[in-house]
């Protein structure tokens, strides 16, 4: 089975799990059922836009021994993205650098090293502004600029220089505060794609610090940047509302 036609039946799964999906296979076809809601139930209405990001972090959130983490994110449709079925690519990116963080898996040289190899799915969260790490406020243009401020997801496979976790599946969530950056966060999953059980999770964090979501602060020192961008011609396709992955 293919990486993209897993991730499908991860997709359709997850649907069937929450009641948004009646199917069987019948000879390999797709077959689905009259009474369940429609299949776009699950896609975003929201117009499909793109996420590009870098900096570093001190993970875990609330715990950190000090040590950075580096990444470079970027994420959004193009060319009619959609997970299927068929599929169709979804654009981005995942570079990440762990330097010696407390949860770098025990197995893996300094610096771990989290490199992507598909993203798999764009995941709409929220429009606003997300100190919580869950749950927007506010108007979804940042005054000073005019450009837009959400959070979203990126998805996907990535290999590893661990020898017990060469290929990985990935899930981050960054949001776009607002300029400069300050209030901009990161948080990452890395799972077992055999277990599907996350060994490696930064938290939610704000950019250039350990600074938890949801502490009752809004952001850290800055440490880099996440900027939501405003669709364009070329962002076809359909955002998701869950990742297929923990």
């Amino acid at each position: 089975m293919s990486q993209r036609t897993k991730t499908m039946s991860k997709l359709l799964s997850a649907l069937a799990a929450g009641g948004l999906l009646a199917a069987v296979a019948v000879v390999g076809v797709l077959v689905l059922s009259t009474t369940a809601p429609p299949v776009k139930a699950w896609f975003s209405s929201v117009p499909c836009d793109f996420l590009t990001g870098g900096g570093w972090i001190l993970p875990p959130a609330g715990s950190s021994n000090g040590v950075k983490a580096n990444f470079a994110i970027g994420g959004g449709c193009k060319n009619g993205s959609t997970p299927g079925p068929p599929p169709i690519p979804y654009w981005g990116h995942l570079n990440y650098l762990d330097h010696g963080t407390s949860i770098k898996p025990p197995t893996a040289p300094t610096p771990f090293h989290v490199h992507w190899t598909s993203i798999d799915a764009y995941v709409f969260v929220c429009n606003g502004v997300n100190t919580d790490g869950e749950n927007c406020t506010g108007p979804s243009t940042d005054p000073k600029t005019g450009q837009p401020v959400g959070t979203r997801e990126v998805c996907g496979t990535a290999e590893t220089n661990d020898p017990a976790h060469p290929t990985v599946h990935f899930r981050v969530r960054a949001a776009d505060n607002g300029e400069p950056g300050t209030n901009d966060f990161y948080w990452m999953h890395l799972s077992d794609p055999n277990t599907n059980t996350i060994f490696y999770d930064t938290g939610c964090t704000f950019l250039g610090s350990s600074t938890p979501c949801g502490s009752g602060g809004t952001g850290g020192p800055g440490g880099g940047n996440i900027q939501l961008h405003k669709p364009n011609p070329s962002t076809t396709g359909s955002m998701v509302t869950f990742c297929p992955y923990p």
